[in-house]
């Protein structure tokens, strides 16, 4: 089971993450070199510019260790809930970079956050996709039907799908109701 958006919104957050905590940490450096005596004036921004680069450093390690489990059903269910984490942690840094753009900012300091919020967002979006798709149960059922096998053996992989809650109760019985019919009918 290859999870093509899962991959496509861990990237991206990956990258926007990334881009943004360099950025902030740049920003960082900088602040503390000129500091000298207006080191007062300026500790409650730095606070913040500082809390906000370690929600997004948390933000990019969530979303690289998420990386690797696109492609593969056992890594996927260990970090489901490292994926669900990074997404939520992607909205939090969405609105992080919503409230880093304001009226005082150059021109492309705010542009630069709204790509950076649209990228987290898409991101958040495309993994959520993910996440919420059952098409694996479309590919076992085609598989079930496309084999030559007694009923038995097809209702015991309904069986299956339904305990691990990969369908519905009434997607059970239809299929169910499906299979009889189409071994009643050879």
């Amino acid at each position: 089971m290859k999870k093509k958006l899962l991959l496509s919104g861990t990237i991206i957050g990956t990258i926007c993450s990334a881009i943004y905590t360099l950025i902030l940490l740049i920003a960082i450096v900088q602040v503390f070199s000129i500091l000298g005596s207006y080191a007062a004036e300026v500790a409650g921004p730095m606070l913040l510019i500082i809390l906000q680069w370690l929600v997004f450093v948390v933000d990019l390690i969530l979303n690289a260790v998420s990386i690797n489990a696109w492609n593969n059903e056992e890594k996927f269910k260990k970090k489901k809930a490292t994926i669900i984490t990074a997404i939520v942690f992607n909205f939090i840094c969405a609105i992080i970079a919503i409230f880093s753009i304001n009226g005082e900012a150059s021109t492309a300091s705010i542009v630069f956050s709204i790509i950076i919020l649209i990228g987290l967002i898409v991101a958040s979006i495309l993994d959520i996709i993910d996440l919420s798709t059952k098409k694996d149960v479309k590919q076992v059922t085609e598989n079930t039907e496309n084999e030559d096998k007694g009923i038995s053996e097809k209702i015991e992989k309904l069986n299956k799908l339904k305990e691990e809650d990969k369908i519905t109760e009434e997607e059970y019985n239809s299929m169910k109701e499906d299979a009889i019919k189409n071994e009643l009918n050879k």
